[in-house]
């Protein structure tokens, strides 16, 4: 356990934004070894055997309070143990898989959808991060994109004498399954941004069948390497995220549909902070009371993120109105221009 906690502290900032130094890692880790509390009629030779993180929590309010653990703390040389208790509690924590991250456990694929600035991207990213810290990657979608770009095709190659020959290569996707394959103890994840910007049938392919049906290989329509079977296997992950307000892209069919389950990131109005912040937030709100019967209100409603910018008069002319003019343009809002003109913050 000090193991996985040393690899975690590296991957996290300190209060002042800064990376873990190894002697500060090595010291929050020494902290632990030398506390060894004896609380509710339970001794532990040292908090590393400890992997519920609601005793940690209580052990760190004990020694807050300053109760009998912080004299024995300071008993045994140990005189700043609430740090160390605290980092130790958050990497326990972290270590619980979300509702999201065990959903894409349980069906392998998942699409995260919602209105622009919900945060959607970044919620995968978190969720990614949670199932495999060092095995993610993340590509992005457009009308362009192909089989041939995604999975496997034809690559034409130039050597040192200018000739040009062409070569089959394996793409993301199956260089990632081959990794997840070759790392069976591992788990990887693909993130697909703006998945339904694609033509997701023709994207596929035939691993349309390989999503549903893990570890069974199915033919590729190249032949590498005297092959043509791609085999999808149960540590390879794929979160997408869809962008609900964008009606110029096509729906995702039912055949692929029922092969990811689907999860909505809402805008979330209590992340808001700061009056101004709120207020314009409230009058941008208001202005969805005036929806087309068309839309549903949370697959358009401006996410909060745009409310989070530092700069928000900026964000209010050059990202937050033009999004409502389009809007109106669409049909989507039935407010007038000078409604959207008026907002201010």
């Amino acid at each position: 356990m000090e193991q996985e906690f040393k690899q975690w502290l590296r991957t996290q900032t300190t209060q002042q934004g800064n990376d873990f130094s190894e002697d500060h890692i090595n010291n929050l880790c020494k902290d632990l070894r030398k506390t060894i509390p004896s609380w509710d009629k339970v001794s532990y030779e040292n908090l590393f055997k400890i992997v519920d993180p609601e005793v940690i929590n209580k052990l760190y309010n004990r020694c807050l309070e300053g109760g009998d653990l912080k004299q024995l703390c300071k008993d045994i040389g140990n005189n700043r143990p609430s740090n160390a208790l605290n980092r130790y509690e958050e990497f326990l924590r972290s270590r619980e898989l979300s509702e999201e991250a065990e959903l894409l456990k349980y069906k392998k694929q998942i699409i995260l959808q919602g209105s622009p600035g919900t945060g959607k991207t970044r919620k995968a990213i978190e969720i990614a991060k949670e199932m495999a810290p060092d095995n993610y990657k993340l590509i992005q979608f457009h009308p362009a994109y192909t089989y041939e770009d995604f999975v496997r095709g034809i690559v034409a190659e130039t050597n040192d004498n200018g000739n040009i020959s062409y070569e089959v290569k394996n793409k993301i996707l199956v260089e990632m399954a081959k990794n997840a394959i070759n790392n069976p103890n591992s788990s990887f994840v693909l993130i697909i941004d703006e998945i339904n910007r694609a033509n997701l049938s023709s994207v596929l392919g035939e691993l349309i069948y390989a999503l549903e049906y893990r570890g069974e290989a199915v033919e590729s329509m190249y032949e590498y390497e005297g092959s043509r079977e791609i085999t999808l296997p149960k540590n390879l992950y794929i979160i997408g995220t869809m962008n609900t307000a964008d009606r110029s892209v096509g729906h995702i069919d039912y055949a692929i549909r029922r092969r990811f389950a689907f999860v909505d990131v809402n805008t979330d109005e209590s992340v808001i902070l700061g009056d101004a912040n709120k207020l314009l937030f409230k009058q941008v709100k208001a202005l969805f009371d005036n929806l087309s019967n068309e839309f549903d209100k949370n697959d358009v409603m401006i996410g909060h993120s745009y409310f989070l910018r530092e700069d928000l008069a900026l964000a209010l002319e050059y990202e937050i109105k033009p999004i409502l003019q389009e809007y109106r343009k669409d049909g989507v809002l039935t407010c007038g221009q000078k409604d959207i003109e008026d907002l201010e913050c």
